[in-house]
């Protein structure tokens, strides 16, 4: 197991690898481990005993210059080679399934892996779902613990490293080009966003029972009778409804009617008189 776990990690050619430690189903629950090549061998007594636990061992590099291809025929493999997309690392995850990791030869960025993963699925028929830059691929020398590949002998299948050899496939310089133009025609094909015109919903004034009411600023009904007054006018209500307002609390203690009336006139006129946009902040 030393020599086909040291031979793929020399081919996915990186310092340091990200080893996970996924559970059997879904693969939702995951050890990570951050490792150098020379970290795995250590660890490997550690992964062969996780394994037997029933968990399945996976590998990807760290940095973005490998694209993994997942669920993959020989045929389709053969495929690519004849195009020019030789991979470096071919791993068999059980009978009949295969992946295959192609070198660029140099770094893409995050949104460059992320399309190339997903162009080279749809190119060579590998699984899209598995098309990413940060998609988990099996480490060689261990078994592929899902249920379904339960054998009728009552074991599971080892995952076989089929080929490993370190190498940027030959049609690197023209993929660079294949991608390029594949992300600009998703640009081109991605529909425009319908325009939805935003209409904000109207805003509930305050009546001036909301300003009686806030005693912390307005500790005199006086002081509230003016201060909605502002509001109103500043937000265009009609004077007579400002007047109804103002007299709908008891102004006894201000006298006679007309003196109450003349109260809230008064009350109106300075309003009118301080009433500016800064009024619009008294929310």
């Amino acid at each position: 197991m030393t020599e086909i776990v040291s031979r793929q990690v020399h081919a996915m050619r990186s310092d340091r690898f990200e080893i996970g430690v996924l559970s059997i189903e879904g693969e939702r629950s995951a050890v990570i481990r951050l490792w150098t090549p020379e970290e795995i061998a250590e660890r490997l007594p550690w992964l062969k005993a996780q394994n037997a636990k029933g968990l399945n061992i996976n590998i990807r590099p760290v940095g973005n210059h490998l694209t993994l291809l997942d669920d993959i025929t020989l045929e389709k493999i053969e495929s690519m080679k004849q195009d020019g997309f030789e991979p470096c690392c071919i791993v068999r995850t059980s009978p009949g399934n295969y992946q295959a990791w192609l070198d660029h030869g140099y770094e893409l960025t995050e949104d460059d892996a992320t399309h190339a993963a997903q162009y080279l699925a749809k190119r060579f028929g590998s699984d899209f779902a598995a098309a990413g830059r940060r998609h988990f691929g099996r480490l060689a020398g261990f078994t592929n613990r899902k249920r379904k590949h339960l054998q009728p002998n009552g074991y599971f299948p080892f995952v076989r490293l089929e080929f490993a050899q370190q190498g940027q496939y030959t049609a690197a310089e023209r993929f660079e080009d294949e991608l390029r133009a594949y992300k600009a025609a998703l640009e081109t094909s991605r529909p425009a966003k319908p325009f939805a015109p935003f209409w904000p919903a109207p805003l509930r004034l305050k009546n001036i029972e909301d300003f009686r009411a806030d005693t912390s600023r307005y500790p005199k009904l006086h002081n509230a009778d003016l201060a909605y007054a502002v509001y109103a006018i500043s937000r265009g209500l009609d004077h007579s409804a400002i007047r109804s307002a103002i007299a709908s609390r008891d102004l006894s203690h201000k006298g006679p009617r007309r003196a109450q009336t003349a109260y809230v006139e008064r009350t109106l006129k300075k309003a009118v008189r301080d009433a500016d946009p800064a009024a619009q902040s008294v929310l």
